[in-house]
């Protein structure tokens, strides 16, 4: 016990005559989060197991906010975690029951921060992948953040997001939607007619139908969420203030996929993406983003006609397989008929 130091204003720790350095913090929370972090290997070191959980408790509570960390900060996160990591595996050789908990702490902790890098990600590159978070996807796109020095090589990612969803990954979508028997059976017929044409390169009449029908699927899947949407009109009118859609119409798309999306479960880092993107994006009003992606509203009335790409009619996919996602979660919850929808 006698050849570790730990230096908590250095933000340094010496095992076994090694020294591990992390990325000094560069805002109050990671300062908060590395004091709290060398606080929890401290009471590995001396105090006892409850100490220890105390400590882990604090480190997670602060990791709360972290939701909102911009690429800028990942760097010094990832530098927190991959000391962490390497420090609590060397403690083993002192005392693997006691650090065992450390180590499984720090192992959600890493995963957790790669689900945040990976939605920032998603966010640079701008393609609504956010239900790729525990994929494949989501590793080949980190590792390729970092071996590019810990930043977005865009083009590279496109190409493997493009490999990613080839034409039997369309298929399987185009299967979900006709298996989770919530849209309208004529609808997934256009569906299936747009998948056609989107694999033979007709990318022109494939975007059209995908977007008018993208919003024929929120209709749908509003309709049969009615057994689970059981929100009073003071909490529909507060879903229309959180989400900034106090001049839209009770049944417009964006209000009803609003009050869809604040009755899921869990998932908070991957439905507030999804509910960003559609809300400011794929149905965002005016211009904007409009030379990198699909506009409902621009495309239906004939003002964007960059769309016939590859790129475009898949970011539009993307989002009708988030939508069959919603809809498999309803589904479920409706068949459970024991989900009570609060705000």
């Amino acid at each position: 016990m006698d050849k570790y130091e730990i230096n908590t204003t250095s933000n340094q720790i010496n095992v076994y005559n090694s020294t591990l350095n992390i990325v000094p913090p560069v805002n109050a929370l990671q300062t908060s989060l590395a004091s709290s972090t060398l606080e929890l290997i401290n009471s590995t070191m001396k105090t006892s197991m409850e100490s220890v959980i105390r400590a882990a408790t604090d480190v997670q509570v602060l990791l709360k906010p972290v939701c909102d960390m911009s690429l800028m900060y990942q760097k010094t996160f990832n530098s927190i975690s991959s000391a962490i990591l390497e420090f609590t595996k060397k403690m083993f050789d002192i005392s693997f029951d006691i650090v065992r908990p450390v180590v499984e702490s720090f192992k959600i902790i890493h995963d957790v921060s790669d689900k945040i890098l990976f939605m920032e990600i998603a966010d640079e590159i701008g393609f609504p992948i956010y239900l790729e978070a525990n994929s494949i996807l989501r590793s080949k796109l980190i590792d390729s953040y970092r071996e590019n020095n810990n930043s977005c090589n865009v083009d590279k990612m496109k190409q493997i997001i493009m490999d990613y969803y080839d034409d039997d990954y369309i298929d399987g979508v185009l299967e979900n939607i006709n298996n989770v028997c919530t849209f309208n059976n004529a609808r997934i017929a256009l569906l299936s007619e747009g998948v056609g044409a989107y694999k033979q390169g007709y990318y022109g009449c494939a975007g059209s139908l995908f977007a008018t029908q993208l919003s024929g699927m929120i209709r749908d899947l509003y309709d049969k969420s009615n057994g689970v949407l059981d929100l009073s009109f003071s909490e529909k009118q507060e879903i229309k203030e959180v989400f900034k859609l106090e001049n839209c119409k009770n049944d417009s798309e964006k209000v009803m996929l609003a009050q869809i999306i604040s009755i899921q479960d869990g998932g908070i880092f991957t439905w507030y993406r999804v509910i960003d993107y559609f809300l400011g994006t794929t149905y965002g009003s005016g211009k904007r983003y409009m030379s990198k992606q699909p506009k409902r509203h621009m495309i239906c009335h004939g003002i964007q006609t960059n769309y016939n790409t590859k790129e475009m009619n898949l970011k539009l996919i993307l989002c009708m397989d988030i939508i069959t996602e919603l809809a498999w979660t309803i589904k479920e919850q409706d068949e459970n008929s024991n989900v009570v929808a609060t705000i």
